[in-house]
C-alpha cells in the first residue's frame, strides 16, 4: 500500500515538473518571438533603405500589420504569466521597439522619394541608434530572463 503511496506522488511531481517545464518552454519561446519579430523589422527597413527593393517594404508592412510576431508574443507571455520585474522588463522593451517605428516609416518614405542617403541616415543614423541602444544594452538582460524560463 505504501509503495502505491509514493508512486502516486511520485507520478503527481513528475505531472507537476512538466507543466512547469512547457510554461517555461512558452514563455522562452515567445520571448524569442518577440526579438526575431523586432530584428526582422530592423533588417528589413534597413534593406529597403539600402536596396529600394519593394519586397523589404512589403515584408516590413506585412510584420507590422498581419504577422504581428512582436504584439502576439507579448500577449502570450502575459496570458502565460510574468513576475512584476519580467512584465516590466517586457513593458519597456515594447515600448523601445514601437518608438522605432516612426523613424522606420520615415526611411521607408524617404527611399520611396529617392532620398537614400536621408533614409539610411534615419536608420543607421545617431536618432536610430540612440533609441535602439537601449534594447541592445538589455538585450542580455531579456535573454537571461527568456533563459530562466526555459
Amino acid at each position: 500500500m505504501l509503495s502505491i503511496l509514493a508512486f502516486y506522488f511520485i507520478v503527481e511531481a513528475n505531472l507537476n515538473l512538466d507543466a512547469i517545464n512547457l510554461t517555461r518552454y512558452e514563455l522562452y519561446s515567445n520571448a524569442k518571438r518577440f526579438m526575431e519579430g523586432s530584428a526582422y523589422l530592423t533588417n528589413e527597413v534597413r534593406a529597403y533603405a539600402a536596396t529600394g527593393d519593394r519586397v523589404h517594404f512589403d515584408n516590413y508592412m506585412n510584420e507590422m500589420s498581419v504577422e504581428k510576431n512582436r504584439d502576439i508574443a507579448v500577449e502570450n507571455m502575459q496570458q502565460i504569466g510574468l513576475t512584476y520585474q519580467e512584465q516590466g522588463f517586457i513593458a519597456e522593451m515594447f515600448a523601445i521597439s514601437n518608438f522605432l517605428v516612426p523613424l522606420e516609416i520615415e526611411a521607408m518614405e524617404l527611399t520611396a522619394d529617392g532620398d537614400i542617403t536621408g533614409a539610411l541616415e534615419a536608420v543607421y543614423g545617431d536618432s536610430y541608434e540612440e533609441v535602439s541602444a537601449p534594447i541592445k544594452r538589455n538585450s542580455q538582460r531579456f535573454w537571461g530572463i527568456a533563459r530562466s524560463c526555459n
